[in-house]
């Protein structure tokens, strides 16, 4: 695949988390250099990408910005771990939605879909696969921060 055109992926990745965000709880996210979370606790959802190109998406958002964003999905306060991390899970899913269904209307014949999200708690938290061409986004908030490292398997 060429760069040309996983930088363009991660173009709609980037706009879809903005965008999501800003829809479903009210936050807008403004783009910062790398940077580690540093929160006591941090969530990631992985979400794999099938079709034309295979990858994958891993989320990482600070635990002030996700209870943000799941306090505003559910209208309050959520009851325990469990139903917090199956709203991010939603959340997540939503934007690699968007980001999916925009990279298809732009590229008809690619035909991306998603795989279901797998959701972590943790820290220090990173995956590496050797074949994969990522990118990374950060992204800062009055909440917290979120970054997405969007990867696409290269072609031989």
């Amino acid at each position: 695949m060429q760069s040309v055109i996983i930088n363009e992926f991660t173009v709609f990745f980037g706009d879809a988390v903005k965008s999501i965000t800003q829809q479903m709880a009210g936050v807008g996210l403004k783009d910062i250099q790398e940077t580690p979370i540093e929160d006591q606790r941090v969530f990631a959802v992985i979400i794999g990408i099938v079709g034309a190109h295979k990858g994958r998406t891993l989320i990482r958002i600070s635990d002030g910005l996700v209870t943000k964003i799941t306090e505003e999905m559910n209208c309050g306060p959520l009851s325990n771990l469990t139903e917090t991390t199956l709203y991010i899970g939603e959340y997540s899913n939503i934007l690699c939605g968007k980001a999916i269904s925009d990279i298809n209307n732009r590229y008809v014949n690619v035909d991306l879909r998603l795989t279901p999200p797998a959701i972590f708690s943790g820290t220090n938290m990173r995956i590496t696969t050797p074949a994969l061409q990522s990118s990374l986004l950060c992204y800062n908030s009055d909440f917290g921060m979120v970054s997405m490292d969007i990867g696409f398997e290269r072609v031989r």
